[in-house]
């Protein structure tokens, strides 16, 4: 398994956070102690170690997903026919508007018919102009509905670890950090 750098980056930052927010204060308090420093500045660096890193643990864990306000679909309509599209180059495009990207986080999923996912990737892009793009949305046999699912930092870091690992297979459930905002069903047809 190998890691991009901002992986990485985003590794490294939870598990700062979450060592500040265990260790973080005491540590802190021991080396500027050795180093003969105030007892107010000593309390004040750590006490922003604890704010700082418990700030980066809630940020990955528990705030919700911002959705994007105003989102509309513009290319596809509910209960659309579409073509197997499983191969690279017949895949589908799918485009739309928004007001406010919220957290610019969102990624495109599909659903079998025995309920199953199917992760798209790139993850959606937020265009300038309140335009967005899909690419890549490669359609298999019994593919129902299409997904728009909004994720935090950690649904999206759960995302981008099946992309890296290569995991487009189904899967059971939604990861934790991600809501599905709007939901098309269609009606995928096998190619001839």
């Amino acid at each position: 398994m190998s890691f991009s750098s901002a992986q990485i980056l985003q590794i490294v930052q939870i598990a700062a956070g979450i060592w500040a927010v265990l260790f973080g204060g005491r540590a802190i308090y021991d080396l500027i102690k050795k180093i003969k420093v105030k007892r107010s500045v000593l309390l004040n660096v750590g006490l922003a170690i604890v704010v700082l890193g418990t700030a980066t643990v809630i940020r990955y864990f528990f705030l919700p997903a911002v959705p994007p306000t105003g989102f509309t679909v513009t290319t596809l309509k509910a209960g659309q026919v579409i073509q197997n599209q499983n191969t690279p180059d017949s895949a589908l495009t799918i485009q739309g508007t928004y007001a406010s990207e919220g957290s610019g986080l969102m990624w495109v999923v599909l659903q079998d018919k025995l309920g199953q996912y199917y992760l798209q990737n790139p993850p959606v892009s937020f265009l300038d102009g309140g335009k967005w793009v899909a690419n890549n949305i490669l359609i298999g046999k019994d593919i129902t509905r299409i997904d728009f699912v909004v994720v935090t930092d950690w649904g999206n870091f759960t995302f981008q670890q099946m992309v890296m690992n290569n995991q487009f297979g189904a899967f059971n459930m939604l990861p934790e950090g991600s809501q599905i905002l709007r939901s098309i069903p269609i009606t995928s047809v096998v190619s001839p």
